[in-house]
């Protein structure tokens, strides 16, 4: 992104790794907490390339959430 964070999707989550080197890492696990990072972004100017790959795979990463968010509530009962 513009700030020169690195995003990854592994183990079902999506992973921001920030840019600032301190080590901080955020995840996000769930359907509306990847729309609330689509929302952030700028999908026609600077973070142009990175919404492209995200919407490319967009599908799987949700499939991935849903099972996520399905274990958790299971776990939860």
């Amino acid at each position: 992104d513009r700030a020169g964070n690195k995003y990854w999707f592994i183990c079902r989550r999506l992973i921001v790794e920030k840019r600032d080197g301190d080590g901080v890492i955020a995840y996000y696990t769930t359907c509306k907490q990847l729309e609330e990072v689509l929302n952030s972004i700028d999908p026609k100017k600077y973070e142009h390339r990175l919404s492209e790959a995200i919407h490319h795979i967009r599908d799987d990463i949700e499939q991935n959430m849903k099972l996520t968010e399905s274990i958790t509530k299971d776990k939860k009962k």
